[in-house]
């Protein structure tokens, strides 16, 4: 059960860390510091001052720089690479169950394999969503969508940390209803389609 529970905990994580790259370490970071979180062998110096001080500092430039209009799109370009080591870190700090059987170094390749994953595709979309944002309303409502992101990735982390299990759970059933939503709109579109191409055929007849 407790290793579960540490998938949940990196998982969400590594989530969390697709949305904002540093405020989940951050908070991981302050909890390990704090005894509410275990961290994996080898992982210790993430509670230090240093790395507490650290990512502090970059959560507050990272959220600051996505709230400037096209200064977010630069940043979240630069982030993608960044978002990925993060999650692959954030997910290898809970693997300490793993090390025995795969050693320091495939815990880390896990990490990579799930955390890194995970926090890819998380950037990836939102990086998607930010540049239709900018397209559309020339980013003026990248403001909004940069608020959105840091608060769910600050809930997201906080969850994950307090209530894995929970945490786990709701990233399931938002995955699961985004594919839903998207098999509804390819669906869609393939109707829309068809419906172009079979009208000019109905008038020629």
């Amino acid at each position: 059960m407790d290793f579960v529970i540490a998938i949940c905990v990196g998982v969400g994580l590594s989530a969390a860390c697709g949305l904002r790259v540093f405020l989940p370490m951050l908070l991981l970071s302050a909890a390990a510091k704090l005894g509410v979180l275990d961290l994996a062998s080898g992982f210790s110096w993430v509670a230090s001052w240093p790395a507490l001080v650290a990512f502090g500092v970059a959560s507050v430039l990272e959220v600051g720089a996505g709230h400037i209009p096209w200064v977010d799109h630069a940043v979240d370009v630069l982030a993608a690479p960044c978002a990925i080591a993060v999650g692959t870190l954030a997910m290898a700090t809970q693997l300490d169950a793993a090390q025995p059987l795969i050693g320091w170094a495939g815990t880390l390749a896990a990490g990579g394999a799930i955390g890194g994953t995970i926090a890819g595709g998380v950037k990836l979309l939102g990086a998607t969503t930010r540049v239709a944002s900018t397209a559309s309303t020339g980013g003026l409502a990248n403001p909004i969508i940069a608020g959105v992101e840091t608060l769910g990735a600050t809930v997201l982390s906080i969850l994950s940390i307090v209530l894995p299990i929970v945490a786990g759970v709701l990233l399931i059933a938002i995955v699961a209803t985004a594919i839903v939503l998207l098999r509804r709109r390819r669906a869609r579109s393939k109707a829309a389609t068809a419906s172009a191409i079979c009208t000019p055929l109905r008038i020629a007849a």
